[in-house]
């Protein structure tokens, strides 16, 4: 798992008085590479990371101002269903749940674009979803501004501002996209 902003944050806030070190134990989830431990004094963890060579990553994905355990889905309900036969058991899941209005996810979706650029941006180390490298990557150099609402509560409302491209250029940065990033035979609509 990267270490996000948040984790660092987190372990930021831990009282120095309290705690001498922070122990990280990193490596993948197979540990199929080398695992690396680190030892850090407790106090400015983000600094001791960075001089450590370890990257700190911002998040910008669709799902970034919801809260957690929150989709875009609403009244999610799940249901199990299973039976037995001697050795063998059968089980289904089925989960249901009504789609946020469709607007909101928009305004989700270019929230989380507009994150994401700036991140680019300015360099920052930083994840994301399909959907939101997928707009990155096709519609991102023709974002020149945003439109915000003025009202600082739905400031999470942002609308683009392109400049004027082709279709034929945006069908053949889709068609890149896929090649690089999603599975053959599969393609998401956004």
């Amino acid at each position: 798992m990267p270490i996000f902003r948040e984790i660092v944050d987190s372990l930021a806030s831990i009282d120095t008085k309290k705690v001498d070190y922070i122990i990280l134990c990193m490596g993948d989830t197979l540990y199929s590479s080398p695992i690396k431990v680190i030892a850090l004094r407790t106090g400015n963890i983000g600094k001791q990371l960075k001089r450590r060579g370890v990257s700190i990553y911002e998040y910008a994905g669709e799902d970034l101002l919801l809260t957690d355990f929150q989709t875009v889905r609403k009244d999610v309900q799940g249901k199990i269903r299973y039976t037995t036969d001697r050795e063998k058991i059968a089980y289904s899941l089925a989960f249901t749940g009504d789609e946020i209005y469709e607007q909101y996810k928009l305004y989700l979706l270019f929230y989380a674009l507009k994150k994401a650029l700036a991140y680019k941006r300015m360099g920052c180390d930083f994840a994301t979803t399909l959907s939101v490298q997928s707009m990155v990557d096709v519609w991102g150099e023709f974002v020149v501004d945003w439109k915000t609402p003025e009202n600082p509560i739905e400031s999470w409302k942002v609308e683009s501002i392109l400049l004027n491209v082709s279709k034929e250029t945006i069908e053949q940065r889709y068609e890149e996209f896929d090649k690089k990033w999603k599975p053959k035979g599969r393609r998401e609509e956004l």
